[in-house]
């Protein structure tokens, strides 16, 4: 028997993030599945990947990339610890590299997810406004997304997430 499809719960560690992980492992009791808690490190715009090297000191050599890595694994290892007790299932852990909303919809399709759970921050430019990554990933994901916004706003779901409740 094949292990059930888990959820992924992309992390920015956020606010927005933390709400959608509380909602994630909400669902993942509910549908007895396990989590995939990801988080993307992003190239930033100023400089290409190869050129980002820590301005710490000369001492220090690791391309800024690799510590931010090693940071958002370290993160990523202290909230599986505490969702473990919660969801009876140790969280599989992902860092990767890249366009947030392309490698959340890639990862979430090679692993077959059964659910996106993501955090929303709006950037403010509308009433409607849910995050530039949110509405990409709910454009174009495989399966189907539960959006968390600021506390006090209930999540928002895809259709396909709708139609499963």
């Amino acid at each position: 028997m094949s292990p059930r499809p888990k959820i992924l719960v992309p992390t920015d560690f956020s606010e927005a993030a933390a709400g959608a992980l509380n909602e994630a492992i909400v669902l993942g009791r509910l549908t007895s599945r396990g989590l995939m808690l990801l988080h993307v490190v992003s190239p930033t715009p100023y400089l290409p990947a190869h050129a980002l090297f820590l301005a710490a000191g000369a001492h220090d050599p690791r391309p800024a990339t690799d510590v931010a890595r090693n940071q958002a694994r370290f993160k990523l290892k202290k909230l599986a610890e505490r969702v473990q007790p919660l969801t009876g299932q140790q969280p599989e852990i992902r860092v990767e590299f890249g366009s947030p909303e392309e490698l959340i919809c890639t990862l979430a399709e090679e692993a077959a997810c059964a659910f996106i759970v993501l955090g929303s921050r709006p950037t403010g430019t509308g009433a409607g406004d849910l995050g530039s990554v949110a509405t990409r990933v709910l454009r174009r994901a495989p399966c189907p997304v539960m959006l968390v916004r600021r506390p006090g706003h209930p999540p928002l779901l895809s259709a396909a997430a709708a139609s499963l409740f």
